[in-house]
């Protein structure tokens, strides 16, 4: 029994001297959260929660192996879990000595504005008034007439 602890403990140590005790944590996403990745990713990290209105939470960072013990080495440890989902913040979740696990954000995005700004407003077209009686409707041919000058009898 003492020897697998002492294998165990040698394995442990090799693994973190190997890896310089890299940090390792899991992403988890929220459901419908698709990869977005971005060749120039950024993020901000933080203690603090951000405000509800401002942000939306897209997944979750749990500590599998050395967690980090300040937001430098935390932002290096979850970095390209974080820019695979499109992550623009990450508050990391501080236990007194480390940070054992983290929530990824991403801004909302704006809704249209209740109230859009009007557009020019347009001109009244003027219209002329009709006239009470119809107008007599021209015609093509001269009107034809009797012998004594008077309008034919219908």
């Amino acid at each position: 029994m003492t020897r697998l602890l002492a294998r165990s403990f040698a394995v442990l140590a090799l693994s973190c001297i190997a890896t310089g005790c890299a940090s390792e944590y899991q992403l988890m996403t929220a459901p419908g959260v698709k990869p977005a990745p971005s060749a120039e990713c950024s993020f901000e990290v933080s203690k603090g929660l951000p405000p509800a209105t401002a942000f939306v939470e897209i997944g979750r960072l749990e500590a599998q192996f050395f967690p980090a013990a300040d937001l430098e080495k935390l932002r290096a440890s979850v970095h390209d879990d974080v820019c695979s989902i499109g992550g623009e913040l990450v508050v990391g979740e501080w236990d007194g000595d480390h940070y054992m696990g983290a929530i990824v954000y991403r801004r909302r995005e704006k809704p249209p504005a209740a109230n859009p700004k009007p557009g020019p407003i347009a001109k009244p077209v003027e219209s002329t008034p009709l006239p009470s009686t119809p107008a007599p409707v021209p015609s093509s041919a001269p009107p034809a007439s009797s012998a004594n000058g008077a309008p034919p009898a219908l």
